[in-house]
Order: structure tokens, then C-alpha cells, then sequence
């Protein structure tokens, strides 16, 4: 049976610690919007993800988003399907990365 390219994502946003708050919030967020493990998270749920983020998390998708870039270096040319995949993974990763920063920059000036 083949994986569908959303459960590679997935899988790639949570494949390095099981245990991590980033995974937690990942498959809390999943849940709350009724989404399993083969459909498709909407780009509004990248935002609910990043507000729910703090610095260790932010530390960890930075983490993530280093990784999936070195193993894209890794995938042939011919595998388009691969490289369409960590190019989603990597979506989510740098969307949740400027969301935070965005909500990071508004507490900022929030002080001033």
C-alpha cells in the first residue's frame, strides 16, 4: 500500500522526537480540526500551530526545517514525488517560522 504524500508530510513534521512539544502541538492542532493522518492540514492551521509555539519549539521546527533541506540535497532528480514532499514539510516549517516571528515583532513593540 503507497503513502500518500500528506502522511510523508506529516510523518517528516514529527519524524525526529516522538516526544517533543512540537509534536504534541502538530497532533493537537490535527485533532481539534478532525483531520487524520491522511488529509490534508490547511494553511490556517499553520498559524494556530505558530501561536501555540514557543522558544523550544521554534528552536526545534529551525531544527526540522535545517534537516528536510539537507535531505532534499539527498533525492535524485527523478523523484519528483520525494522533493514535492519535503517541499510541503518545508512549507509548514518556514510558514510557522514567520508567523511567530510576526507575532514576536507585534509583542515587541507592544513594550515600547
Amino acid at each position: 500500500m503507497a503513502v500518500s504524500n500528506e502522511v510523508f508530510v506529516y510523518r517528516w513534521s514529527l519524524s525526529f522526537d516522538a516526544m517533543s512539544n512540537w509534536v504534541q502541538i502538530v497532533t493537537d492542532v490535527r485533532a481539534e480540526l478532525g483531520l487524520g493522518d491522511c488529509v490534508t492540514m490547511p494553511k490556517s492551521a499553520y498559524r494556530i500551530i505558530a501561536k501555540r509555539c514557543g522558544p523550544d519549539e521554534i528552536a526545534d521546527v529551525k531544527q526540522r526545517l535545517s534537516e528536510i533541506s539537507v535531505a532534499l540535497e539527498d533525492v535524485p532528480d527523478w523523484d519528483g514525488d520525494v522533493s514535492d514532499d519535503i517541499y510541503r514539510a518545508k512549507e509548514l516549517f518556514q510558514a510557522v517560522l514567520d508567523y511567530a516571528e510576526q507575532r514576536a515583532r507585534r509583542s515587541w513593540w507592544k513594550i515600547w
